[in-house]
């Protein structure tokens, strides 16, 4: 009954050539395919001899021997069965094609035809030596082999992306030594400009006792926060951003961090946590150090973009204590500009008196302490919780940074008990005369009539 219209199924029963169906299509479709080895016994229809006493068997084309149509191979429409496969052929690992073994190409523990071992080839950046496209191991566009990547890469413990091992960085995390990539590390050291830490107040033991004291009479500590910016002497942005991260990374205080800011050519700003006045006489050494930078390759007076911000509390003011600081500004802008130091240009334009819309009075801006257009302005109140001087140049000389300090804490403390009418220049030069040891910055600059020499 059997001729060449019929083939032996898998459940011994024979049945016609066009209606037989393999695992994948037809096997009128796969009868001249190249199939590799144990694929499955659809595939050996026409090429294999049937061996009719034994249903689903088939006739080795070396051996002769009789083996299952499931471990049966097809090589140039020649029946195979494993032993022989094995001794003859190996697949190719890229292709999956057969390959007669004198024609192999062994390359990284795996077997390739001569085609897709030519095809796939291409040099090391490292060594210039061949490798196979599929060993290799690509960076930015340049191709490495193993060898040569383990030696110039690391995986970076952050991110897990690589780096080059001349670009890895080290630091401190949970009480041990990580590397980490350039970019995690700038991340970790300089934070994008929307950062917003858990806020730490930074007090003494006095003002403790202010605190407790606060709560009987409602006059507590008041909070001071600075945001110094700061840029890199360094032309190059690049490696200006990574002396600007170095620098960081070994000098700043736990009371401080790094901002981001666009505004700024190569810098960034240092922000300190609240600290009471009594916490920043106290602990001067700590801002100094960081002022001290100024040997390193950062700079802040001599720029057009820089610029020191100090930030007041706002529950230090009543409506009419914030009204009677502000008109102060107001009125004496001359002066201020004489105080802040800053030229002409740049007071105009980071901390204008003019930006304000005309219809908001200074004293609707005091009674709702949030009533100006922009933050642009010298004393912004937009803000929630505090009250923003930006007038101030930016310096790292630290007589010009405490100078501008003790001009805000002047005007605070004589602002709340002195009166409108004697708002005036001469009685606030008085009142800091009075008390020259705290004030003693304010004061000698004021009787110098300029700026100090050595700004930075």
């Amino acid at each position: 009954m059997p001729n060449d219209r019929w083939i032996l199924n898998t459940d011994g029963r024979y049945v016609r050539i066009e209606n037989f169906v393999c695992g994948r299509e037809t096997c009128q479709n796969e009868r001249d395919a190249d199939i590799g080895p144990f694929t499955g016994y659809g595939d050996m229809i026409a090429e294999a001899v049937p061996n009719w006493s034994e249903p689903g068997t088939c006739t080795c084309s070396e051996c002769e021997s009789v083996i299952s149509l499931h471990n049966a191979s097809k090589v140039e429409r020649k029946i195979f069965c494993e032993k022989c496969y094995t001794t003859k052929f190996r697949l190719c690992y890229n292709c999956g094609g057969n390959v007669k073994i004198k024609d192999v190409i062994r390359e990284q523990g795996y077997n390739f035809c001569k085609s897709c071992h030519d095809d796939n080839q291409c040099q090391c950046r490292g060594c210039d030596t061949s490798i196979n496209r599929m060993f290799m191991h690509e960076f930015y566009e340049e191709k490495y082999c193993n060898d040569c990547f383990k030696k110039k890469f690391v995986n970076c413990q952050w991110c897990g992306n690589f780096c080059k091992k001349s670009e890895i960085k080290q630091c401190e995390h949970e009480g041990r030594t990580v590397k980490i990539c350039r970019r995690c590390f700038r991340v970790r050291h300089i934070h994008s400009y929307d950062y917003k830490p858990k806020l730490v107040f930074y007090t003494t033991r006095i003002d403790n006792e202010r605190g407790q004291d606060f709560r009987r009479n409602r006059k507590g500590n008041v909070y001071y926060g600075i945001e110094l910016e700061v840029e890199s002497t360094e032309r190059n942005q690049e490696d200006g951003e990574d002396r600007n991260i170095e620098l960081i990374s070994k000098n700043i205080p736990d009371f401080m961090y790094a901002k981001r800011d666009s505004s700024l050519n190569n810098g960034f700003e240092f922000v300190s946590h609240p600290t009471t006045w009594q916490w920043l006489m106290e602990n001067k050494n700590k801002w100094n150090n960081i002022l001290n930078l100024r040997n390193f390759g950062l700079r802040s007076f001599n720029t057009t973009t820089c610029g020191m911000h100090i930030h007041v509390s706002k529950r230090e003011f009543t409506r009419m204590h914030l009204y009677k600081f502000m008109k102060f500004f107001y009125q004496n802008q001359s002066f201020i500009k004489k105080v802040s130091q800053r030229t002409k240009t740049t007071f105009n334009r980071w901390s204008s008196f003019n930006h304000d819309d005309d219809t908001l009075s200074l004293a609707k801006k005091a009674r709702y302490k949030n009533q100006n257009c922009n933050k642009y302005v010298g004393v912004n109140l937009l803000n929630n919780d505090t009250v923003e001087i930006r007038v101030f140049r930016g310096t790292m000389k630290p007589r010009t940074f405490w100078k501008n300090l003790e001009f805000v804490r002047g005007l605070i403390e004589w602002t709340r008990d002195v009166s409108i009418k004697e708002l005036t220049i001469e009685n606030f030069k008085k009142f800091i005369a009075r008390n020259p040891k705290e004030y003693n910055n304010i004061i000698n600059f004021l009787k110098s009539g300029r700026t100090f020499k050595g700004d930075k």
